[in-house]
């Protein structure tokens, strides 16, 4: 699924709850937000894109996402950046995160806070 459109800013609470068959996510440039439980048990899920105006992902938005290989995180303003504890629980212990290169290490911390496994690495782009 690929969202490319400029005017769609949030995925809604459970909008792709449990879905079954989706394989991959790439939230275009003007998605602001990802609800709670947005992706929540897609057991199919293997990569996420999410551009660089992301400004909140919510509680469970990629619970139980046990497939994932990639999240790609593009936001560069961290300090506007809210993850919501438990938002990545579940995921795949061999997932990589990859952020900007210049906050790397504020991505780490951030994502340290929201409960990500200490075994999913987090890289730069």
């Amino acid at each position: 699924m690929s969202l490319k459109g400029n005017t769609l800013k949030k995925v809604d609470n459970g909008a792709f709850k449990g879905c079954k068959k989706l394989k991959s996510a790439n939230l275009g440039k003007s998605v602001e937000t990802v609800g709670k439980d947005a992706f929540n048990g897609c057991k199919a899920l293997k990569s996420v894109s999410l551009g660089a105006k992301i400004k909140s992902i919510g509680k469970n938005a990629f619970k139980g996402c046990s497939k994932m290989k990639t999240l790609t995180l593009k936001a560069t303003n961290t300090k506007k950046l809210k993850i919501t504890k438990g938002a990545f629980n579940g995921l795949n212990p061999k997932c990589v995160v990859k952020v900007p290169k210049k906050q790397l290490s504020l991505y780490k911390k951030l994502l340290k806070k929201a409960g990500l496994s200490k075994k999913i690495k987090v890289k730069k782009i």
